[in-house]
């Protein structure tokens, strides 16, 4: 009878780690996805902050070396002409991606250039290039601890 007993509780000890391991693999696996799934919206944020950033510091520079050409050009023509549409077509693309983003002085800003490049005023390029600068170091540096802020943010929670 003992041996019966003994041979009933190894059953049942078995039984029961046969019932809890399905569980426990469950639990470890769905913490393993969790954490796998975070990091990857981390990268994935910041991939995306990075190349917002440089999207919208390639269409500043093009947007300020177009009116600097635009500015310190004497010539008359169809040169000129071509570098105020530049500029317009730099700015127009400036506006709508800083816009996407939330970065919306910067959009205003490039707005107002655009309108100024379209108006051909160079005088009012000068300053409105300026602050266009200033706005979007603001921006970006806005941007950026944003999306540090989120990232943090997901790794906690």
């Amino acid at each position: 009878m003992r041996r019966l007993s003994l041979t009933f509780t190894r059953i049942q000890a078995f039984a029961l780690l046969a019932a809890i391991s399905p569980w426990t693999a469950f639990q470890m696996s769905g913490r393993t996805l969790q954490v796998t799934v975070e990091a990857e919206e981390r990268d994935e944020m910041q991939t995306i902050g990075r190349v917002l950033e440089d999207l919208v510091a390639e269409h500043s520079l093009r947007a300020s070396l177009t009116a600097r050409r635009t500015v310190g050009r004497d010539s008359l023509g169809a040169t000129l002409a071509n570098a105020w549409s530049e500029l317009a077509r730099a700015a127009h693309s400036l506006k709508s991606s800083s816009a996407v983003v939330g970065l919306t002085t910067v959009s205003s800003g490039a707005a107002r250039i655009e309108a100024l490049a379209r108006s051909e005023n160079s005088p009012g390029i000068e300053v409105a290039l300026a602050a266009l600068g200033a706005n979007f170091k603001l921006g970006v540096a806005a941007l950026r601890a944003e999306l540090e802020h989120r990232a943090g943010k997901q790794s906690i929670g």
